[in-house]
């Protein structure tokens, strides 16, 4: 089947995390139609420059990234910073020591400076970015942006793909070929390429092939459709997903892990409330599926 008849189709854009980089690392062309590609947006590169400068502390396009987040910091106090740091660490001195010593009333440099010193780079990915995310970056989400909600679920996903490497070099060295992707995008978006959507953004549309990922209670049908008991909804967007196969229609659902069980401290366990487990058992076949990671 060529690509171009060919689609993805998920409940929100941030289920679609781990396939954009898996076909960013197979070199398969894709087009997005939920939003942009991950390593293009805000949250996802403050993130990605907080890990670069704990594994390369000379990084100084990062550092200049992650400063600016903080109160206090413009372009004049953060070139300062990184030149300390970049003399500081000829003469075998931490980062967090130089940006410690910018700190005041005015220069709120004091968070950065606890979650430095928390962190090393031999500490696995996952738990830099989710003290990180816990000590300061969630909140600054909900301060800077209006739709923070959807980033912060970005951030919670990438969590989880951060949770699959023991080390921060591994991680950033498959994520670099999602920003090489991105900067080739151009050419790349000429060459036919798979569909990947959300279910709102497919409305109207058909392919010959559609996947639908995470059919998961949790995830589709949503977290919050589950805890308001308001399925309905819910039920016509997944009707509005299975109708946009022609011919080949695929399901996809985990047998375990984690993807958004949660939503804020409340857990959404993977019982009931199963959109797959009301399909008619004569109208499809069921393939159990398993690998090695």
């Amino acid at each position: 089947v060529d690509p171009e008849n060919i689609a993805v189709l998920y409940r929100s854009h941030y289920h679609s995390l781990e396939l954009q980089m898996e076909m960013d690392k197979r070199k398969m062309n894709f087009t997005l139609y939920s939003g942009p590609r991950f390593t293009e947006t805000a949250h996802v590169k403050d993130i990605l420059a907080l890990l670069k400068v704990i594994e390369n502390p000379l990084d100084q396009v990062s550092w200049g990234r992650i400063l600016r987040l903080f109160p206090g910091v413009g372009n004049a106090i953060s070139l300062r910073i990184i030149q300390g740091i970049s003399a500081a660490a000829n003469d075998g001195h931490r980062a967090e020591e130089v940006v410690n010593s910018h700190v005041s009333k005015r220069i709120k440099l004091d968070k950065l400076v606890s979650i430095l010193g928390a962190t090393n780079e031999e500490e696995p990915p996952t738990e830099v970015v989710r003290r990180f995310y816990a000590d300061f970056y969630g909140d600054y989400l909900d301060e800077k942006f209006p739709d923070a909600r959807e980033r912060r679920m970005d951030v919670e996903r990438l969590i989880e793909i951060a949770g699959r490497y023991s080390s921060i070099s591994d991680l950033l060295e498959d994520l670099a070929v999602s920003e090489k992707i991105d900067i080739e995008r151009e050419s790349a978006e000429k060459q036919p390429s798979v569909v990947l959507s959300t279910v709102h953004q497919a409305k109207g549309l058909e392919w010959e092939v559609v996947f639908i990922l995470a059919a998961n209670p949790g995830d589709f049908p949503n977290s919050m459709a589950i805890l308001e008991g308001s399925l309905s909804e819910e039920e016509r967007i997944f009707y509005v997903a299975v109708t946009r196969a022609k011919d080949y229609l695929y399901i996809l659902r985990q047998k375990g892990g984690r993807s958004r069980p949660m939503i804020g401290n409340r857990y959404v366990f993977r019982s009931g409330h199963d959109f797959v487990e009301k399909l008619p058992k004569n109208c499809f076949e069921r393939w159990d599926v398993s690998w090695d990671s």
